[in-house]
């Protein structure tokens, strides 16, 4: 897409493409760079896209306890998903290569209908709020705008940051039928706000009033219930 192309520098658009190269067959293929400068790895996923692709790296993630600073989704027009991820290091870097060898274990069962990862996350119990006295400062918002984009759904959801909270919302979008093209993560001091282009399963907007306000009730459902308010697109 235009945007992919004007977001990504040539050096990394090449990496991608060698990456492309090497999924051949394979469930996906990964790249994890060191970013010393910000002590932080970016995890580049270059898979055939399908519903929840992106939701599930993200669980997997977070089931093994590493943190995503932010993250961006793209899809190629051939069907190709190139899912980026700026994560925090694993907590013992000295078995660094275990852990992640471990995560990508994971994420091949995942992809292959052999682990069921809500559950997984359920009994973990690895989505705790960082800090419960800063649930209530700011209110959770979900927006959605039917205008910004011609051929997108856009989803703006604000609120405070705790591990799981991408997957819930991704797993939310996905379990509503909607497939996400692209995928905007940035965590600000108190507040992340992710934001989500996405269209249904027929690869339109979504229109109907009835299903817009069911995208933002569930939203909302799965988010702190302290603050909670409405927002219209």
């Amino acid at each position: 897409s235009p945007r992919y192309i004007l977001s990504t520098g040539a050096d990394e658009i090449l990496a991608h493409m060698r990456l492309y190269r090497a999924l051949g067959n394979e469930a996906f293929v990964w790249d994890i760079r060191h970013d010393e400068k910000r002590n932080s790895r970016v995890v580049t996923v270059c898979a055939k896209d399908r519903p929840g692709l992106f939701s599930k790296i993200a669980g997997v993630f977070t089931l093994n306890h590493i943190n995503i600073l932010d993250a961006q989704a793209n899809t190629w027009k051939n069907g190709i998903a190139l899912d980026i991820f700026t994560v925090e290091p694993p907590a013992d870097q000295l078995f660094e290569e275990e852990r992640w060898a471990r995560i990508k274990q994971h994420l091949a069962a995942v992809l292959a209908n052999q682990l069921d990862l809500t559950a997984k996350l359920r009994d973990a119990s690895t989505d705790t709020i960082k800090s419960e006295g800063m649930v209530g400062a700011r209110p959770n918002r979900v927006v959605i705008d039917n205008d910004g984009s011609s051929f997108f759904t856009i989803i703006e959801v604000f609120a405070f940051d705790f591990k799981g909270l991408l997957f819930r919302i991704t797993d939310v979008i996905s379990r509503l039928g909607l497939n996400i093209a692209v995928a905007k993560v940035a965590t600000k001091v108190d507040q992340v706000v992710d934001v989500f282009y996405v269209r249904d399963e027929s690869d339109a907007k979504i229109k109907n009033p009835a299903m817009l306000e069911n995208i933002r009730t569930e939203i909302l459902a799965v988010l702190p219930s302290a603050g909670v308010s409405r927002a219209d697109g």
